[in-house]
C-alpha cells in the first residue's frame, strides 16, 4: 500500500550494521549497555554458578577453588579490562576489534543471502535427517563423546545419502569454516599466550590444572572427529534444489 517503506521491516542484521556504519560509537554504546544489562545478572546468579559447581564437582574440588580466585580476582568490570590490558597489547586490542566488525557485517552479508535463499527450512530438513541417523540407542545414546559409533553413523548417512546436501547449506558450513580458520591464522598464537597466563596464574595460586587439561585434550578429539565429518561432507556433492 502506498505509503509503507518497501524496506520495513528491516531485516536486524542489517538494522545492526547501518546503525554501526552511520555512528562510530555504535559499538562503544552497545557494549555500555549490554554491561548496565548483564553486570546485575551476573551478580544475582553468582550464586546458582556456584551451588552448580559444588553439586558437580565438590566444595573442595580444584573448580571451586579456581570459581573462588576469579570472585577474588575479578570483582568488577574494570578488573577484567585490567586483566586484558595487561595480557594484550593495544594494537591487538584494536586489531581484534576491527576484525570484529569486520567478521559481523561479513556475517550480516552471509545470513542475509542465507535466508533470502530460503535456505532455513531445506538445512534443517536435512539436519534433522542427519541427527536422527546419527543417534541410535545402542551405539550412539548421546553426542556427548562423538568419536567412535557416532561419527561412524553420521558418515554413513552422508555417504549414503550423497548429492542431497543442499548446496546453500555447504556455502554456509564453509563460510563459518573459513571465518574459524581466519580467527585461528591470526589470533591463535595471542590465544596460546593468554591461555599460558592464566594457566601460569592457575598454578601459582596452588590449583591444579590437570583436569582441564584433560578436558582441552578430550574436546580437541572431539573436535578432530567433527572435522573429519565435515570433511566428508564437504566432498560430496550438493544439490541447488
Amino acid at each position: 500500500s502506498s505509503g509503507i517503506n518497501a524496506e520495513w521491516p528491516l531485516r536486524p542484521g542489517k538494522q545492526i550494521a547501518d546503525c554501526a556504519r552511520a555512528d562510530e560509537s555504535f559499538y562503544t554504546k552497545a557494549a555500555e549497555k549490554a554491561r548496565a544489562r548483564l553486570e546485575p545478572l551476573i551478580v544475582e546468579n553468582l550464586g546458582s554458578v556456584k551451588n552448580s559447581l559444588i553439586c558437580h564437582f565438590g566444595e573442595k574440588s580444584d573448580a571451586m577453588t579456581l570459581f573462588s580466585l576469579i570472585q577474588d580476582r575479578i570483582t568488577s568490570y574494570d578488573d577484567l579490562v585490567t586483566l586484558m590490558n595487561t595480557h594484550i597489547s593495544g594494537d591487538t586490542q584494536d586489531s581484534l576489534v576491527a576484525g570484529a566488525k569486520s567478521g559481523i557485517y561479513d556475517f550480516f552479508d552471509g545470513s542475509n543471502d542465507f535466508c533470502d535463499a530460503g535456505c532455513v527450512h531445506k538445512t534443517t530438513k536435512y539436519f534433522k535427517k542427519l541427527f536422527i541417523a546419527t543417534h541410535d540407542a545402542e551405539t550412539c545414546p548421546t553426542i556427548e563423546f562423538y568419536c567412535g559409533d557416532c561419527q561412524a553413523n553420521a558418515e554413513s548417512f552422508i555417504m549414503g545419502s550423497a548429492g542431497s546436501v543442499p548446496c546453500c547449506t555447504m556455502n554456509a558450513l564453509d563460510s563459518i569454516t573459513s571465518t574459524i580458520q581466519s580467527v585461528i591464522e591470526n589470533y591463535g598464537e595471542l590465544l596460546i599466550d593468554i591461555e599460558a597466563a592464566v594457566t601460569e596464574t592457575v598454578e601459582e595460586s596452588g590449583v591444579s590444572t590437570d583436569g582441564y587439561e584433560a578436558v582441552k585434550a578430550a574436546a580437541m578429539e572431539q573436535a578432530a572427529c567433527l572435522g573429519d565429518t565435515y570433511d566428508e561432507l564437504d566432498s560430496e556433492a550438493c544439490v541447488e534444489a
